[in-house]
This record gives structure tokens, sequence and C-alpha cells, in this order.
């Protein structure tokens, strides 16, 4: 993370491994098949540990790093499944890894780069990973909901978008402003066609927003909550709460693989 890492998450950890959307299982095949082997994953910023998790079936070991304790201890709650038996968390910062040099098959990153120092990360990710080992690092922008595309598009730019921490322009820009060292431009790897999509009511789409890193910065600002105002406006275009509506992010890539 950056020096003054600012942990947005811990407070909603609990939250955060509740409500957020999961990855769709076409992106570990993915993974799997673009690594020369499957011997360590390395999840960075892994937050509530959900994509450490999902890499299980594909990787004979991953660990899962993340700055926040409060995450690592909502992952640790995850990892209890016995099926999760070669997964572990550890607090830990993508700039300075518990890895040795030329140790690791597979760095992932789900919708964290944008929060690390880049320099540093990349000269981390080429010391740890194996020649031939990738780099992939993804993340999703904004959300659409079936019939509610108006409101949702209203309430993220006019109602919490002065509240986004600057880092999120990096999610707006689909990762494009980020600086790459030469050896992830000069070694990209094609990503797939990839989005993300849910099938939730009213309460879990307002559960996953409740997790965004502005909403608590615009409670502390104005003392009211977001997300009451948000389930009011919602109620017009999707009146009957327990009803199920598709809802769609799209993904985005930097893909890399160490020469």
């Amino acid at each position: 993370m950056k020096p003054d890492f600012k942990d947005h998450f811990s407070i909603h950890s609990r939250n955060y491994a509740l409500y957020r959307p999961g990855y769709p299982e076409g992106l570990f095949g993915w993974l799997a098949d673009v690594c020369e082997d499957r011997e360590l994953a390395l999840d960075c910023g892994t937050g509530s540990g959900q994509c450490a998790l999902q890499l299980s079936p594909y990787f004979k070991k991953i660990l899962g790093i993340d700055p926040s304790e409060a995450q690592i201890v909502e992952a640790r709650k995850a990892q209890q499944n016995p099926s999760f038996r070669n997964v572990e968390f550890e607090v830990s910062p993508a700039e300075k890894t518990p890895c040795g040099d030329g140790s690791v098959s597979l760095i992932s990153v789900a919708q964290a780069i944008h929060w690390f120092d880049h320099a540093r990360f990349f000269q981390e990710a080429f010391r740890i990973l194996k020649p031939g080992g990738v780099l992939a690092a993804w993340g999703y922008g904004h959300h659409s909901v079936s019939g509610c595309e108006e409101t949702m598009e209203r309430f993220y730019h006019e109602v919490v978008g002065p509240y986004w921490p600057p880092e999120r322009e990096s999610i707006e820009n689909r990762y494009q402003d980020i600086e790459r060292p030469s050896w992830v431009r000069q070694n990209e790897i094609p990503p797939p066609d990839l989005r993300m999509e849910a099938n939730w009511n009213r309460h879990q789409l307002l559960g996953y927003i409740s997790t965004w890193s502005a909403i608590e910065k615009y409670r502390s600002a104005k003392g009211t909550d977001p997300v009451q105002l948000l389930e009011e406006s919602l109620e017009q275009c999707w009146p009957h709460a327990t009803e199920v509506r598709l809802v769609r992010w799209p993904i985005f890539f930097i893909a890399a693989r160490k020469s």
C-alpha cells in the first residue's frame, strides 16, 4: 500500500465479506491456464479473501495478504471450511511481501491495485515471480441494475461522487492511468472478455453499496446516511424489495508474464 496507507475498509469488513460480489469462475480457469505451473498463488490486497478462496481449486497453495488486520480476521473466518486447507492469510502490504525471490507462480490483485504504491509494487512483483510467472490485476467499474440505471448513475456521480478517494480515478480510467514498468508493457497477456453478474434483491444491493469507500466519507461529512437516501430513490424504480434484479459490472485487466 502507499506509504500513508489509508484504511477505507476495516470499519466495514463484515459487510465487505457478506456483500462484495464474487468473480466469475471463468476468470480463475483462465488464470490457471496462463500459468506455467500452479504451485503458489499470492493474492495481494486480499480484503476478506474472496479471490484467494476462489483460487483454491486451481493452485497447490494460496497466500492472501492485506495490510488491514480486520479484513484478515474476516478472511480467516471464511477459511475454516475444510475445502480451503490450501489457503492461508497474513497481514502484509503488497509492496513488501513475505515471499522469497522467484517463488510465486501467480500474483492476483482483485479490485485493489489502485490503492498500491505502484512503483514499489511492480518492483516487488518482479522480485517474487518465478520466470514465466504471471501478474494479473483486475478491477470492476460502476455497476448497472436492470430498470434502475438512471437512479444508480445519479447516486454514483452526483450524490457520493465528491466523496470518492482520489485513487478511485484509476477505476474510472480502467487502470489505463497506472504506469507500468517495461517488463509489464513488453510481456502483456491478452485478457479474457468477462463481466461480473449477480442476481440480488434490493437489500443485497444496498449492502454492497454500504461497503463503498465513499459512503463513510459522506456520512462523516454530512451526518446523514446516503444509503438510506438511495433506498428511498430505488423504491420508485424497484418497488418490491424482495424482487431479484440482475446487476452487472465490467471487468478490466493488467496482465503480464515475467520473462
